[in-house]
């Protein structure tokens, strides 16, 4: 399915608003000639909102098109900034020509003004409907890109890494793996041995899957996927299917033990 490009939305509309600009000069002239001002007046202001309409339709898909998230987030606030000024000017301009005492004074300098005016006051709640609606959809706009930077900077802070690794057949270490330099310490694996349930340690959240009597102990940075945690239970049957004995009584040899420690690198850190 082909998709419009930026450039192809530019034209687009660009060949829109000319087609109409032409229509809007044609059915002008005709009231002009006629003598019909006020009709003139009609069009103008009909034809300023269709504009204005299209222009906001226009910038909304721009703005969806960009794929940067920091310069989508400046473009909405700096439009979010002009269309408040907007809804404002025509709320004063609105609120001074519904007051008799300036339309009539006005109308003692120009005569015949009036009828105008009424027109004018008319169209200009529907120019603020049509901005009011374009802020709403801007500060919509405006909550998902900070939801989104927000997802992103929270992803990139907790992004998921595999700290530690200790696999205990009930309170005895079979083996442990560490990605640090400085290893961990016997306290981790007492405090592994006593908690049945996940739990924080030294900054770091500690996944804890049991299987019969083995129980295996992942410290990580970040929120723990489903995804690893389904890895540690295919480990843990990886390893009763290998070495059923063991697994039920316990006893693993040095050599078993350096078997274990590969299965479990391969099936969580490769």
């Amino acid at each position: 399915m082909h998709v419009a490009s930026t450039e192809e939305i530019k034209e687009d509309f660009f060949y829109i608003v000319l087609i109409e600009t032409g229509i809007l000069l044609a059915s002008a002239a005709n009231a002009i000639y006629s003598g019909d001002f006020k009709t003139c007046l009609v069009y103008f202001l009909v034809f300023s909102a269709v504009f204005i309409l299209e222009n906001q339709i226009k910038k909304m898909l721009l703005i969806s098109k960009n794929k940067d998230i920091v310069k989508k987030y400046r473009i909405i606030l700096n439009e979010k900034k002009m269309t408040k000024r907007k809804i404002v000017i025509l709320t004063v301009s609105l609120i001074l020509l519904s007051s008799w005492g300036i339309i009539n004074y006005i109308s003692n300098i120009y005569g015949g003004i009036t009828d105008y005016l009424h027109i004018l006051v008319i169209f200009i709640p529907w120019y603020m409907t049509i901005y009011g609606v374009y802020l709403g959809v801007l500060i919509y706009k405006k909550d998902k890109c900070v939801k989104t930077i927000y997802s992103l900077i929270t992803r990139k802070r907790e992004k998921e890494e595999i700290k530690h690794i200790v696999l205990l057949h009930g309170n005895t270490l079979i083996v442990r793996i560490s990605k640090t330099e400085n290893g961990f310490e016997n306290e981790f694996i007492e405090e592994v041995a006593k908690h049945s349930e996940d739990f924080r340690y030294m900054g770091m959240n500690v996944a804890i899957i049991r299987m019969g009597k083995m129980k295996m102990a992942v410290a990580h940075t970040g929120k723990i996927s489903a995804l690893t945690r389904s890895k540690i239970i295919d480990t843990l049957k990886s390893i009763k299917i290998s070495y059923p004995k063991e697994f039920q009584n316990g006893e693993f040899n040095k050599g078993t033990r350096m078997e274990i420690e590969q299965i479990i690198k391969k099936h969580l850190l490769s």
